[in-house]
C-alpha cells in the first residue's frame, strides 16, 4: 500500500537524519504508526561512511550540515540522528576545550539512549546478560554502549562489540564492497561460538535492520533488537504525540515527506522502492541545490 502525503502547516517538522539509507527504518516505523508530522529526511551520501572518519572531522562536517539544516527549517527543528555514529559523535563522546567547535546546542534526539533505555526496562531475569552489538568501528570503539548500560543500571556479564567495516554500504548495494552475506558470516562468526549463550544482540546501525531476517537466521535462537520502533516512539514523545504498542490497521499519514541526499539523487533513487515502500515513488531532492 502506498501512501498520500501532502504538507501539513499545522504539523510540525522533523528532520531526520542518517549517512544513507538506514534511516529509512526508522520513517518507515513513524509512517506504519501514523505519527502525523512533515518529514525532511536527509541522507549524508556524499560523506559516507561515518564509520572509519576520525571523530574531529565527522564533528565538524556533522556541526556544518546540522547548521545548514537550521538555515533551512528553522533553529527550534528536532534533528534525530537515526545513526548511531552521528549520536556518539554529536552527543555522548566530550567535547574537549581545545577543540575549534564549541559545543553548538542543536536541538538533538540521539539513537542509543532510548536503544539502551528499552534494554534496562524490559531486563526481568535476575541474572547478569550476556549482550552483543553490531555496529561501525567507531561506534565500537568508543565504549558507548558499555558506560550507557552501566549508567542505566543493566546487568550484564559478558559485552561483544562487533565491528562491521562496510556493511552498511553492501546493504546499500554500492559498488567495490563484498556481498552482504559475506560480511556477515564473517561478523557474526564470533556471536555464533560465545562463551555463555547470547541474551540479545542490538542492531546498533539502522541500516542492518534491513538484513535482519539474514542475522536472524544464522543466530537463529537469539533475540534482536532493533532500534526503528524505540526511535520512532521516542520522537512521537518529543512533540507529545502518542505512539500506539501495535500497529494500526491502516497508515494514514497527514504530513509531507521529502527525502534529500547530500551526494547524487540520480544515485540514491533506486534504493527509494526498496527502503522506503510505504512510498516507492518519492522523488529524492539534492540537499545542496539551494531549493
Amino acid at each position: 500500500m502506498s501512501l498520500q502525503t501532502t504538507y501539513n502547516p499545522a504539523l510540525p517538522t522533523c528532520i531526520l537524519m542518517d549517512s544513507g539509507v538506514g534511516g529509512l527504518s526508522v520513517l518507515n516505523t513513524l509512517l506504519a504508526f501514523n505519527i502525523p508530522l512533515n518529514y525532511h529526511y536527509v541522507a549524508d551520501t556524499a560523506f559516507m561512511p561515518y564509520g572509519s572518519k576520525p571523530v574531529d572531522l565527522l564533528r565538524s562536517h556533522l556541526v556544518d550540515l546540522f547548521s545548514q539544516f537550521q538555515a533551512r527549517w528553522g533553529e527550534n527543528t528536532f534533528i534525530a540522528l537515526c545513526c548511531n555514529t552521528a549520536s556518539v559523535v554529536m552527543v555522548h563522546l566530550p567535547w574537549v576545550p581545545w577543540e575549534e567547535q564549541p559545543k553548538p546546542n542543536f536541538p538533538l534526539l540521539d539513537i542509543i539512549t532510548p536503544t539502551v533505555e528499552s534494554i534496562a526496562q524490559v531486563q526481568t531475569t535476575k541474572k547478569p546478560l550476556t549482550l552483543g552489538v553490531l555496529a561501525t568501528e567507531l561506534t565500537i570503539q568508543s565504549g558507548v554502549y558499555q558506560q550507557l548500560l552501566q549508567q542505566n543500571k543493566v546487568d550484564f556479564a559478558n559485552f561483544y562489540g562487533i565491528p562491521c567495516p562496510q556493511l552498511a554500504a553492501s546493504i546499500e548495494g554500492q559498488p567495490n564492497v563484498p556481498s552482504t552475506e559475506t560480511l556477515l558470516t564473517q561478523f557474526l562468526a564470533p556471536l555464533q561460538q560465545t562463551e555463555s549463550p547470547l541474551d540479545a544482540v542490538i542492531l546498533g546501525c539502522t541500516h542492518y535492520q534491513f538484513v535482519a531476517e539474514s542475522i536472524q537466521k544464522k543466530l537463529p535462537s537469539v533475540p534482536l533488537i532493533s532500534q526503528s520502533a524505540v526511535m520512532a516512539e521516542k520522537i512521537a514523545s518529543a512533540f507529545n504525540l502518542p505512539f500506539a504498542k501495535e500497529l494500526p490497521v491502516e497508515p494514514m499519514q497527514s504530513g509531507s515527506v521529502t527525502v534529500w541526499t547530500t551526494g547524487s539523487p540520480e544515485a540514491f533513487q533506486p534504493l527509494i522502492p526498496q527502503f522506503l515502500p510505504l512510498l516507492p515513488t518519492t522523488i529524492v531532492q539534492p540537499f545542496y541545490s539551494g531549493s
